[in-house]
């Protein structure tokens, strides 16, 4: 506003005297802090008392986040130009285009919102590193935090991970710690996964982390209805090549109806595969996926677990497992499909870590399906950001199928 009307004692007079101000939103002067209104009061007997205020302002408009998903037909192309940037305020929008099991899956968004959990518990730092182990070129392309140096940020998140181990191997949530299995599994996969991809893991943590696990293991006790943190302590020594093939098919023919959750199922059929008893695999897998289709609704799939789970995330982690061991068992297109139709709802960071594993894993070569980019075929991933104003990219389909 240009006008306010204000009330104050004015020296002189001996009780309360309203008197208007008017709100100067221009220049200030010389001696008044920058972006300061300058006020002039005239007294009654003719002295002016002038100062200067700064009124902060701000936009209290929240941040607004807009998903378009569409396919390409055979012969179509896309201009990925300043449209999405309609009803945007000037210079404060970035779009990002991707293109199949990326964009199916809306790897961008949740790369993004995993990206921006501020809190940093050993859960949460190994969620965020593991999709990075295989979405190098997409974090880049999304410009995030530490995208420049990966190998320096995933260094980072190591240190940060074993700085929570304590000296039997287990891991705690906020510090040195254990007595939670499933975190523990879950950490030492990470560690496995990242040793995989050629990042350094120092060995003597590594291997205290696999002694704790294996010692998990061998004393055990008998279940009926839970095993969760037993299911991926067994996957992760798979493989790493330190499980027992036998105990393996044990649990599978005898004890694969007494896992508490599809994803259970689901490790130790990649646990076997991992061995290479593939039939075994593809039929914990066939079951992992009965069992999903049998859960109850959310919030009542959830409400009594332990590992960290949700319907939601057994889906993408059984379809990500599917796909790395080579099972055709499932149905990749319907998880996927129902994945998908979820992607619009805030993920957990279980629920993203998964879901990208799953991204990563479907994510295909583009120049065989006949994707091009500005004329070429790609060599990655398609992700492109921009900002309002930069060259527009055009996607077009040169196959023989649909590409989302």
């Amino acid at each position: 506003p240009s006008y306010e009307k204000m009330e104050g004692i004015v020296a002189g007079t001996p009780s309360l005297a309203q008197f208007d101000v008017d709100l100067d939103a221009g220049a200030a002067a010389a001696d008044d802090p920058e972006g300061a209104v300058s006020f002039d009061l005239t007294l009654p007997d003719g002295r002016v008392l002038d100062r200067g205020y700064v009124l902060p302002v701000s936009d209290l408009s929240p941040p607004v986040a807009r998903t378009a998903r569409f396919s390409l037909n055979p012969g179509e192309s896309f201009t990925f130009d300043d449209a999405p940037f309609a009803g945007v305020v000037a210079g404060t929008g970035t779009a990002t285009l991707s293109v199949g099991a990326l964009a199916r899956l809306d790897a961008p968004g949740l790369l993004l919102a995993l990206d921006a959990v501020p809190w940093g518990c050993t859960e949460q730092v190994a969620s965020q590193t593991l999709p990075l182990l295989y979405l190098a070129e997409v974090a880049r392309a999304l410009s995030l935090r530490g995208s420049a140096d990966l190998d320096r940020r995933i260094g980072d998140a190591v240190a940060t991970l074993l700085a929570n181990q304590d000296a039997s191997g287990g891991f705690g949530l906020w510090g040195p710690g254990s007595g939670d299995l499933w975190l523990d599994a879950y950490v030492t996969d990470v560690l496995s996964r990242a040793r995989a991809t050629g990042r350094a893991v120092p060995e003597p943590a590594f291997r205290a982390a696999l002694d704790n696990l294996r010692n998990a293991v061998a004393y055990y006790p008998d279940f009926e209805g839970g095993g969760e943190d037993l299911a991926y302590a067994l996957l992760v020594l798979a493989r790493e090549g330190q499980a027992l093939v036998g105990d393996l098919r044990y649990f599978a023919d005898q004890k694969a109806g007494d896992f508490g959750s599809p994803l259970a199922v689901a490790q130790l059929g990649a646990a076997l595969a991992l061995t290479g008893d593939q039939p075994r695999a593809d039929r914990l897998f066939a079951q992992a996926e009965a069992r999903l289709d049998a859960a109850p609704p959310e919030p009542l799939a959830s409400v009594w677990r332990d590992d960290y789970g949700t319907r939601r995330r057994d889906e993408a982690a059984v379809l990500a497992l599917a796909v790395e061991s080579g099972s055709q068992a499932v149905d990749r297109a319907r998880l996927a499909a129902s994945l998908a139709a979820q992607a619009d709802v805030p993920a957990s960071t279980q629920e993203a870590a998964w879901t990208l594993l799953a991204a990563a894993a479907l994510a295909g070569d583009l120049r065989a399906e006949g994707v091009t980019v500005d004329g070429a075929a790609p060599a990655g991933p398609v992700v492109e950001r921009r900002d309002e104003g930069e060259p527009a990219v055009t996607v077009a389909n040169g196959g023989g199928a649909p590409v989302d």
